[in-house]
């Protein structure tokens, strides 16, 4: 819109059906409520924190991959055993699991399904207990 052509008001609701942008566009705030698709798609800069490359290339300068119980967490595990399932219900299969004992010990990660994995190990946890910190990826 040329600038002699720019409401003076604080706020114009436009409702659109079909939006090109030829050029570049500043925005504020943007809520998409449906699909989103980026053609063409160059890189993707968050504030130089966070940048995706038009491979996918994600590169996180600053900051942590937060997660949730579905793709990383630690289980408690007994003293005195030797091996643990561990439950999950996920939509797919994880293509590897990665697992970390809190004492010093060879493991393996067994059975991975789309309903959890198994883990066992050679040497016994300390009697005050262990833990297992695992992660999923896909």
């Amino acid at each position: 819109i040329p600038q002699d052509h720019l409401l003076d008001t604080q706020e114009v609701v436009l409702s659109i059906k079909d939006l090109t942008v030829l050029d570049s566009a500043l925005l504020g705030d943007l809520t998409i409520t449906g699909s989103m698709t980026i053609a063409s798609l160059s890189d993707i800069n968050f504030n130089n924190n966070i940048t995706i490359d038009h491979k996918g290339n994600l590169n996180i300068k600053n900051g942590v991959i937060m997660g949730n119980s579905n793709i990383r967490d630690q289980v408690t595990v007994e003293a005195n055993t030797t091996e643990i399932v561990v439950p999950q219900t996920w939509e797919t299969t994880p293509r590897t699991v990665n697992v970390n004992a809190s004492w010093v010990t060879p493991l393996g990660v067994t059975e991975i399904t789309k309903d959890g994995f198994k883990v066992v190990w050679t040497t016994l946890p300390p009697e005050t207990g262990a833990t297992l910190y695992w992660s999923a990826m896909w």
